[in-house]
């Protein structure tokens, strides 16, 4: 797909922004900065779950 869109006006504005010389290295830049995006997204959003759930298993043992 970045194939046939790489020389539209929006795919090039961001390739500009990420300094990507051609396709590939944009490829490569895109998906680098997702990585890192979803990782900082998925620790924030795993660290809630775990506190949640060892709040309730704390509360349910109290009641036993």
């Amino acid at each position: 797909m970045v194939l046939f869109f790489y020389q539209t006006e929006a795919i090039q504005a961001l390739a500009s922004a990420l300094h990507a010389t051609n396709p590939l290295v944009f490829i490569v830049l895109l998906v680098g900065l997702q990585g890192v995006i979803e990782v900082v997204v998925s620790g924030i959003v795993s660290t809630l779950i775990v506190k949640v759930l060892s709040r309730l298993l704390a509360a349910q043992q109290e009641i036993r």
